[in-house]
């Protein structure tokens, strides 16, 4: 089995192709223009079980989620008090407005990831 593959079973990532024009619902802000404008990824779900968070599994599985797409942003909506907020920023996400979905969900920061830049 894979390192890859073998990761997979310790998380659970997975997204979809957001359309131009197209952006999250609820938020406090628009989309910046030049996000706005192109095709992102949109990461749905994002959790590594317990156990094996510190050891770089999430990393690797969303690089690998990200590195067969074409699209120049990445995007996803993160709890602010969770503690993966901070680890989202440190590899180079931003945030770029909130968005409270629904009565039965908390108020979440919309992160976008430039995939474009280098980062080193």
């Amino acid at each position: 089995m894979s390192r890859i593959a073998e990761m997979s079973r310790w998380a659970s990532p997975m997204g979809f192709a957001m359309p131009s024009g197209g952006w999250f619902r609820n938020t406090d802000q628009p989309a910046p223009a030049e996000i706005k404008a192109v095709e992102k990824f949109a990461v749905l779900e994002w959790a590594v079980v317990p156990k094996h968070r510190g050891k770089g599994v999430g990393r690797t599985l969303m690089q690998s989620l990200l590195d067969g797409r074409h699209e120049p942003f990445a995007a996803l909506t993160v709890n602010p008090a969770a503690e993966t907020r901070a680890i989202y920023e440190r590899v180079g996400w931003r945030r770029v407005a909130a968005t409270h979905p629904s009565r039965n969900w908390p108020a979440m920061d919309v992160v976008v990831l430039n995939r474009t830049e280098k980062r080193s």
